[in-house]
């Protein structure tokens, strides 16, 4: 297995949400950092009550354009309406590209991130080889806890409340990646209640671990507009993408899109 020879952070933006092009869009250019943006098909072209689902408003398919048109992102699938079935996540794939009047995603292949990360290892490997077909090179999931999960569990809710970076560190060591096993990204969630301190932590650790690891966003808000667990403040944000630039400039850590790393990962680049 081969080692990496630094740390690497993956930024990976949940839904096609409006701010995502109004807010940190513009921020991730600023500091000209990799990010991947997934997109629900029918929340981007109006098919979803927004309100219910998402509660923020969805970009328009012009921003969706726009962005998939900058080659320092990628667009990547989320299913259609949203699910996990693999009719959704093909249908979500073949919406995107031909809106994009693309053959793929990306010139290695199309990427996926499961909504809700609620797509099991069981479910997704019973079509891994419909997927393969599709030229899904990747699926993003969710956190992992190899080691004393439950204590883990338990610690990550208890610290929504006591916020002690040690505790982060502990708790998502495991989400940290070397390899790709069965073309799996794992990923953290990054809720409202996550300090700067804390996030800053787990990115240390990819530093000194030498790993790889994904963060996962869903809304970038003015911090007095936060009204969910999903929404992420602005100011810590940019807080955030100046800390990732400066250790980039320093040489401890690389910043790549989901694809990207997974080809590092998988020893593809």
């Amino acid at each position: 297995m081969r080692k990496l020879d630094k740390g690497y952070i993956s930024l990976s933006f949940d839904d096609g949400r409006e701010d995502n092009y109004l807010v940190a869009y513009p921020i991730l250019k600023e500091h000209n950092l990799p990010t991947t943006f997934n997109i629900a098909m029918a929340y981007v072209e109006g098919k979803m009550n927004h309100t219910q689902i998402f509660g923020m408003p969805p970009m328009t398919l012009t921003m969706l354009n726009e962005m998939a048109k900058n080659e320092l992102f990628e667009i990547a699938g989320h299913g259609y309406w949203h699910l996990n079935t693999k009719e959704d996540i093909l249908e979500g794939i073949n919406a995107l590209n031909s809106f994009l009047e693309k053959k793929q995603l990306t010139k290695y292949g199309n990427g996926f991130a499961s909504p809700g990360s609620d797509l099991t290892i069981e479910d997704y490997l019973s079509i891994k080889e419909d997927l393969d077909l599709a030229n899904i090179r990747y699926v993003r999931i969710s956190s992992r806890f190899s080691k004393f999960p439950k204590i883990k569990l338990l610690l990550r809710k208890a610290n929504r409340i006591l916020h002690v970076p040690f505790i982060y560190r502990f708790v998502y060591q495991d989400t940290l990646m070397e390899y790709s096993d069965n073309q799996i990204l794992w990923s953290i969630p990054i809720l409202s209640s996550i300090t700067y301190k804390e996030i800053i932590s787990i990115i240390d650790l990819a530093i000194e671990e030498k790993k790889a690891c994904v963060l996962m966003f869903h809304s970038i808000v003015d911090g007095k507009s936060i009204k969910d667990n999903w929404s992420y403040s602005t100011e810590e944000f940019n807080r955030i993408c100046m800390y990732l630039s400066q250790k980039r400039k320093e040489g401890h850590l690389d910043v790549l899109t989901s694809m990207d790393m997974f080809r590092l990962l998988s020893g593809k680049s």
